[in-house]
This record gives structure tokens, sequence and C-alpha cells, in this order.
């Protein structure tokens, strides 16, 4: 008899779930629309990242053919304990905020609104929405003198 999908692609681990390397486990936003947010080989940074995200799926093993994000992108700061921050800047200013319990929270790349340059803004990883925002002022500092 065959193995079955779970036995294929993970195996249990210390308690932890881990995958093989042919699937992993991804972490869906709903809000605005349905999105993979992350993947992760380890189960339990993707269950700990779900734990972050309002409105996020529990995380689905999939084969990493069907995975449009990259794998393993955000294991570091999940497994340090960061929490995804939104933060907008207008000029360098706080404009918004969205914690993670935000309903409109998605992980972004940082990057300056094509439409109006002077909006930075994106996904800042840190211990809080402080610390957050001072590493948002300093990439914007870094960005604008480049």
């Amino acid at each position: 008899m065959g193995q079955s999908m779970g036995d294929t692609f993970y195996k249990e681990i210390g308690g932890l779930s881990k995958t093989s390397g042919s699937a992993a486990w991804v972490v869906y936003s709903t809000v605005p629309e349905r999105i993979q947010s992350a993947a992760f080989h380890d189960k339990a940074l993707a269950e700990q990242l779900h734990q972050e995200l309002c409105d996020s799926e529990p995380p689905i093993l999939m084969g990493e053919n069907e995975i449009d994000v990259q794998i393993n992108e955000y294991s570091r700061q999940v497994a340090e304990g960061l929490i995804p921050y939104t933060v907008i800047l207008e000029n360098g200013e706080l404009l918004r905020e969205d914690t993670y319990d935000s309903e409109i929270f998605n992980i972004t790349a940082p990057s300056f609104a094509v439409d109006r340059p002077e909006i930075f803004s994106g996904t800042f990883w840190a211990t809080s929405i402080s610390e957050a925002i001072e590493k948002a002022q300093n990439d914007w500092r870094i960005k604008i003198n480049q």
C-alpha cells in the first residue's frame, strides 16, 4: 500500500511537524481577499504566524508547486517572536499603523506608492508597534537618500 499524503509530505519531529521539502505549510490571509501570506516547512512557525494574523486561515499543507510565496521567507522573524506590523508614513511621519490584529493586514515589502511618492508603507517585523515605526522611519531615511 502507498503512503498517505501526510506521510509523504511531513513527519513528526519532537512534536513539531516538518515537511520533507516537497511540501510546506501555507498561511492564507483572507482580507481583503484570500491570498497566500507565507509558507514554512515547519508547521509550528506557520501556526505561530497564523496566531498573529487576524482573519487568516489555519496552515494548510500544500505541494511546493502550488505555493506562490517564497517558502521560509519569514522563518527567522517568526522564530525570534517578532510580530508583523504594517506602517504607513507620509514624508517620513506616521500616517497610519495597522497592527497584527487589523482586519486589513497583509504582509508587504516596504515601498513608495507609485501614484503618491510621499507615501512609504510596508510590513516591519518588531516586538512592538513603536519599534516597527522606528524601523520604518529608518528605512524611509535610507531609501530617500539613495
